[in-house]
């Protein structure tokens, strides 16, 4: 019964989502999170994070994106290294934002870096990788192409 009423939770809230309809979207999204829907968790994160239909709110968006991520959610699994490497809504930790960024490659998220130096070396800064462009992007600079 869960899993039916956390899927037409969550198309609902795509519905909304498309609509523009932020707060009913974010509404929907949580209601299915809470049963478990784990892209239901990655998107209730992610209106946290951008403050869709609710308060924008990091710590609620990395609850939410780790949730995600712990049920197999790879995109929610690089998210959560990037929150872990910057201190976003959660105490920053080098260590486990490798940790879920190597997690998130190894399941071939174009979103997860591709290598450790910046951890190695230091703050040299968070790049990733996408696929679909075959370019380098920086998340510090609003995930513009790296030359």
């Amino acid at each position: 019964m869960n899993a039916n009423l956390s899927d037409i939770l969550f198309k609902r809230g795509v519905e909304y989502m498309t609509q523009q309809i932020y707060t009913d979207a974010a509404m929907c999204f949580e209601e299915a999170a809470k049963l478990g829907h784990m892209t239901a968790q990655y998107n209730i994160a992610y209106c946290y994070e951008n403050g869709l239909g609710v308060n924008q709110d990091y710590t609620n968006a990395f609850i939410w994106y780790l949730s995600s991520a712990l049920q197999g959610e790879v995109d929610a699994m690089a998210n959560t290294a990037l929150y872990y490497y910057l201190g976003r809504g959660v105490e920053q930790n080098y260590d486990l934002a490798f940790v879920w960024w190597e997690k998130a490659h190894n399941l071939g998220c174009s979103k997860a870096i591709l290598t450790g130096v910046s951890f190695e070396k230091g703050k040299l800064g968070v790049y990733a990788y996408d696929s679909t462009t075959d370019k380098y992007f920086s998340y510090y600079n609003k995930h513009l192409p790296v030359s």
